[in-house]
């Protein structure tokens, strides 16, 4: 569950503070687990480890700030402020880490000043997100022109690292989006670059369907719903 609200700043600037409030839930089905005595005896075998299968239910709470302009965006989040525990052994406690994220970019238009003619929007994001001792540098560039979004993203920039102290290279994504201001269809596709290799992996598919409309009609003059950042 979401809230968000919108305060204007003037010149174009507005500010977006945000909650988030949600129920996690985690659990293991221990029947569905080879052990080490079913290894020698049989798979077919029950195994005699006494472990019963366990379920673990938390709240969830987070909050953000985004800052709007015409051009740029600017913003950052942070997941899991009230340290849920997420642990299935009722007698250890194992708090989930805030999670911090930072992301911002610009767009700036394409126009051919001689015919005076606008070619779309080339749009630089990016996002940092850091939990714990984990770190990641994401970058993105898109090129925007209504209705068709199309969009480079790389993951993991050497600025992050890994727990061992290598360098954190995750992914290149591909993002294709159509759509109008009601509806919108995306796809993109993450080809893996750490050490699991996209041979073994095959990448990961996404596909996005998304509508909007609105439920409430207000008599005052409403801001422009202009988006500096890519919707995809």
């Amino acid at each position: 569950m979401q809230y968000a609200y919108e305060v204007p700043l003037g010149n174009g600037w507005r500010l977006r503070p945000a909650l988030q409030a949600g129920i996690g839930n985690r659990s293991i089905n221990m029947q569905a687990l080879t052990f080490g005595d079913q290894l020698i005896r049989g798979t077919q075998v029950s195994t005699i480890e006494d472990r019963p299968s366990v379920a673990q239910n938390y709240f969830d709470f987070g909050t953000g700030i985004l800052l709007l302009g015409k051009k740029t965006w600017l913003g950052c989040s942070f997941d899991h402020l009230n340290t849920p525990d997420e642990s299935l052994n009722p007698v250890f406690i194992d708090p989930m880490d805030v999670r911090v994220s930072v992301h911002g970019g610009f767009r700036m238009a394409l126009v051919d000043p001689v015919h005076n003619k606008n070619y779309g929007d080339m749009v630089v994001a990016f996002n940092y997100m850091a939990q714990d001792q984990f770190d990641q540098m994401d970058v993105g560039i898109y090129y925007d022109t209504n209705p068709l979004s199309i969009g480079l993203w790389y993951q993991g920039l050497p600025f992050g690292h890994t727990i061992e102290g290598g360098t954190d290279v995750d992914a290149i994504s591909i993002i294709l989006g159509y759509g109008t201001d009601d509806w919108k269809i995306g796809y993109s596709y993450d080809m893996t670059l750490n050490s699991l290799g996209l041979a073994t992996t095959g990448g990961s598919h996404e596909i996005v369907l998304s509508a909007t409309w609105q439920t409430l009609r207000r008599n005052k003059p409403q801001l422009p719903r202009y988006m500096p950042c890519p919707i995809f």
